[in-house]
């Protein structure tokens, strides 16, 4: 039986210390963290944090809570502990009840002491086991360790007490033979494209061949596809005919960069629900990769959702609200997150359904005013185990000499240039992992080093027009204005200034969305003289 959460009233005035809250919400933003300070009375929750890895602001789908005391008056208690050293207690009245709400919610909460004094701000972990009950008027209290200084190293261990909080997924890893996991026909295209681990035989197994297109979609997208070979390195991969084979035919042609065409005849001749709902996504996906986020919205809103699974509509629907976003409707993107939010909570068994509630979840974070109960009540978890992976695909790749590279008087990108294939490898397939699981912020962060490392390739061979247009588009809609400014920059002074051209009249007929604002507008600043007048002219009155 779940432990019942005590009630607590809401107290009259505002909490005090707001000034103080502000203060620790910009130094955790300033260490690339998620944060939203509540904005209603006091119930014990001052802040709600998305977690993310400071190195590279990438979340992981966690989520904590947290209380924040701002004042001298809090650092009185000093004290000691064997275990923690010096540091100070905190004292819950009696007849209060947030230490219990704190430590047996469905989330981890931290308790936080900030002195403006020192502008230190002191953190510790509320759990059953820390909290002491005085058998007294001062009730319970909880030791605050001095050592425990909200930085970089706090946060590494805030997300570990966060994971070990979460209720971990059965399958984890990447199955070494494809008969370790028995994955039900229904879900087989799904799992291929959103947890791709759980259908793909490992590489150490040599050269891959697999039996099954699902397998091979998998393989592609653990970062492997050079492992993908038939009995000579050159060999086109021997397989089937049917749906299943046409459909990674439909897969393998996009990842080639041959267009959508194949996607659209696999969803016009696909046999089942399951078959339909897979197709439509990669479809809507290769769209929105296309920077054609209206017309993906609009195929998405055509699939027949007749005969689909609860959790296949709610893949789709989890798609329609980043598209939403994305596209400036935000009322439409919330109220459509929270409604499959809750109703993806009530599927149970389905183990592709973690990522698809992360982005529903991230939604309803994002554009929650706090106004309402939408994030108290409905943050239950994200799929940090895939989002884990992804972060571990960026390990073998140099992201951070790749961002240093990159400044506003230029681009030098030599220590990147020769990135090995593996590693454009697994870039690639965390960018389309996080694409098909409706991740779509993560697929523009990777979008964005996958496009700076091409760029790297470009720098001596500037007569590849479309690789340099290509690469001005991607960061364009992938929110990344720096990185636009500065190739723009480079390509004004150096040329060839066609590709640049092509590039401004392609951002100028584009439909802007809230990702690609910002970077259009620092294009226009480098080279919007080398638009046509009647373009210009129709930017200026917008």
């Amino acid at each position: 039986m779940m432990p019942r959460l005590p009630s607590v009233p809401t107290s009259q005035t505002d909490a005090t210390g707001s000034s103080g809250a502000r203060l620790v919400q910009g130094l955790l933003q300033g260490l690339r963290q998620g944060v939203n300070l509540a904005t209603d009375n006091d119930v014990g929750t001052d802040f709600h944090m998305e977690l993310r890895i400071p190195s590279t602001g990438e979340g992981i789908g966690l989520t904590v809570g947290g209380q924040i005391k701002s004042g001298l008056s809090f650092f009185e208690w000093s004290g000691s502990t064997d275990e923690d050293g010096s540091g100070w207690w905190f004292y819950e009245k009696e007849g209060d009840a947030h230490f219990g709400l704190w430590s047996l919610s469905s989330i981890p909460y931290i308790l936080v002491l900030y002195n403006p004094q020192t502008t230190d701000a002191h953190w510790v972990h509320v759990s059953e086991t820390r909290i002491v009950n005085t058998n007294s008027v001062q009730g319970k209290k909880i030791f605050v360790p001095g050592k425990n200084l909200l930085n970089a190293d706090a946060i590494d261990q805030i997300i570990e007490i966060a994971k070990a909080s979460y209720l971990r997924n059965p399958y984890q890893g990447t199955i070494w033979r494809t008969s370790d996991l028995t994955v039900q026909e229904s879900i087989r295209y799904r799992v291929a494209l959103i947890a791709p681990r759980l259908i793909a035989p490992h590489p150490n197994q040599g050269r891959l061949k697999p039996q099954d297109p699902c397998a091979a979609i998998g393989i592609v997208l653990t970062g492997f596809s050079h492992y993908l070979q038939g009995e000579q390195p050159d060999d086109d991969l021997p397989h089937g005919t049917g749906w299943g084979w046409m459909f990674y035919d439909a897969f393998a042609a996009w990842m080639a960069g041959e267009g959508v065409r194949g996607i659209k005849a696999a969803l016009f001749a696909s046999e089942m629900p399951s078959q339909r709902a897979a197709a439509a996504v990669l479809l809507v996906a290769a769209l929105v990769d296309d920077d054609r986020p209206n017309d993906a919205l609009d195929a998405l809103r055509s699939v027949d959702l007749l005969g689909m699974t609860e959790t296949d509509i709610c893949w789709l629907r989890a798609h329609e609200t980043q598209l939403l976003y994305d596209l400036g409707c935000e009322r439409d993107a919330k109220d459509l997150a929270v409604v499959w939010l809750n109703r993806a909570r009530r599927i149970a068994g389905d183990i592709t359904l973690e990522p698809i509630i992360a982005s529903l979840t991230s939604t309803v974070f994002r554009l929650s005013d706090w106004e309402g109960q939408d994030v108290k009540t409905l943050i239950q978890s994200r799929d940090n185990l895939s989002a884990w992976w992804r972060a571990f695909s960026m390990e073998s790749v140099p992201s951070r000499e790749v961002d240093f590279s990159f400044s506003r008087t230029g681009v030098n990108l030599s220590k990147v240039a020769d990135a090995d294939v593996e590693s454009h490898n697994r870039l690639t397939a965390a960018a389309v992992t996080c694409l098909m699981s409706a991740n779509y912020e993560s697929w523009r962060a990777y979008s964005n080093q996958l496009a700076k490392l091409d760029y790297a390739r470009l720098r001596g061979n500037r007569s590849d027009g479309a690789g340099i247009l290509n690469v001005i588009n991607t960061l364009r809609m992938c929110n990344s204005p720096k990185e636009v400014g500065a190739i723009a920059y480079q390509i004004w002074m150096t040329g060839p200034v066609d590709d640049l051209s092509k590039a401004t009249i392609a951002a100028g007929s584009a439909r802007v969305t809230r990702h690609s604002l910002d970077s259009c507008a620092r294009l226009f600043q480098h080279a919007g003289d080398l638009l046509p007048t009647d373009m210009r002219s129709r930017l200026v009155s917008q």
